[in-house]
């Protein structure tokens, strides 16, 4: 397992995402204006700190933004919304203003304790591009209640669950995709470019 760097210096960072096997990081940083207020259209921007390479900053492709680390923002009221993984919904996320620091956090509820979240950890045992075998999903933050630090896990034991969005559109992804030598040059790109979605 690498070692992995805690992001730092980020302007409006809420948590972060790592997962195996390397150590570029997933940001996901409240998209305010000059004036403090939060983007209604888009409320969170995602994007990666490439550490494998140079440590830049570097856009999700259409594929990780849809199907794997994007976010869906449902608006709730003024300045609360609903966040939601695109590749696992169970556990939903809400970015809250908190009274002491007046910055965003984002609250989420794991095994029954509300957290502050700070990272999200994918534990990956061997994957494929379209199918990842994610074991558990990590998450550490802070007891809202109490403010002692929490590690919990949820266990995804199938690379998906077989119900999930995902899993559904990688099934129907995957009988429509082409053989391996219908287009060997495109296929050789998609294959080195391109990164698993979790």
């Amino acid at each position: 397992m690498p070692t992995f760097p805690v992001p730092a210096g980020v302007a409006n960072q809420l948590f972060y995402l790592q997962r195996d096997p390397n150590t570029n990081t997933i940001i996901y940083q409240l998209n305010v204006n000059s004036a403090g207020q939060v983007d209604e259209e888009e409320p969170i921007n995602v994007f990666w700190l490439r550490y494998d390479e140079q440590g830049q900053r570097k856009e999700l492709i259409f594929i990780q933004r849809k199907f794997a680390y994007g976010l869906t923002a449902k608006k709730l009221a003024a300045d609360k919304y609903e966040l939601k993984f695109a590749a696992y919904d169970k556990v939903p996320f809400y970015p809250l203003k908190s009274g002491a620091d007046k910055a965003f956090h984002v609250c989420t509820v794991v095994a029954n304790k509300q957290i502050l979240l700070t990272r999200v950890y994918l534990r990956i045992e061997g994957d494929t591009f379209w199918v990842p075998n994610v074991r558990y999903i990590e998450f550490k933050g802070w007891d809202a209640a109490t403010h002692a630090s929490v590690v919990t896990r949820v266990k995804v034991w199938a690379p998906y669950p077989p119900s999930s969005r995902l899993s559904q559109r990688l099934r129907r992804r995957s009988e429509f995709r082409p053989a391996a030598h219908s287009h060997p040059a495109r296929n050789r790109r998609a294959s080195s470019s391109a990164p698993s979605h979790w």
